[in-house]
């Protein structure tokens, strides 16, 4: 009887694949430059209405009942944060948001594409910062007109940036990493157990 020959191994693939390419800059910024300058252009030009066709501290809510009760158009302004907290340090603020912008733009620019809903949550943070840190610069305060109940008087760019906080939690709740990907469980098993690779030669007698 005679020994079989022995098996000759499969040559392994040593060329690795080429890396994908880098997004450009308009790919990359895109999002947060288109959804940034939206808010911004609505905020003002909803807060310039109000400046124009109410004195402060009017209300307007032409409604019908009990509509009105619940959700009012009032003219105010605001030199603090939200909620009526701080008022009177605008300078202070003022700094403070533009400390924020810088930290969420350099933030953004290392998340990944597939990344959606952080991305957005950040480019609505960033947007409805730029919104109110514009009134800071131009008129000393931030205009606030959206009444809603008993809940203190916010605007358009508070509500972004509601949202963009309430995207960052279901971005951490979805458990998106940076490439924005759940991190897979399973675990990683050798290539000889990986279906299609290659069995290791055996001797017959």
């Amino acid at each position: 009887m005679t020994d079989a020959p022995d098996a000759t191994p499969l040559p392994s693939d040593t060329t690795s694949a080429p890396s994908p390419p880098k997004p450009g800059f308009w790919t990359r910024y895109r999002l947060l430059v288109g959804v940034s300058l939206l808010i911004v252009l609505v905020d003002q030009a909803l807060k310039a209405w109000v400046r124009r066709s109410l004195s402060l501290g009017q209300v307007w809510a032409p409604w019908p009942y009990p509509w009105r009760k619940w959700i009012r158009i009032i003219h105010w302004r605001n030199t603090g944060a939200a909620f009526g907290l701080y008022q009177g340090a605008n300078d202070w603020l003022l700094w403070v948001a533009v400390g924020i912008v810088v930290l969420v733009v350099w933030h953004f620019r290392h998340t990944a594409l597939e990344a959606r809903c952080l991305r957005w949550g950040l480019a609505l943070q960033v947007g409805g910062a730029l919104g109110n840190l514009w009134d800071r610069i131009v008129h000393g305060s931030v205009t606030d007109f959206i009444a809603v109940g008993r809940f203190p008087v916010f605007n358009f760019a508070d509500a972004a940036i509601t949202i963009g906080v309430i995207c960052l939690l279901g971005s951490a709740l979805l458990e998106e990493d940076g490439a924005g990907q759940k991190p897979s469980s399973a675990t990683s098993t050798s290539a000889a157990a990986e279906p299609g690779s290659p069995s290791p030669p055996t001797e017959r007698p």
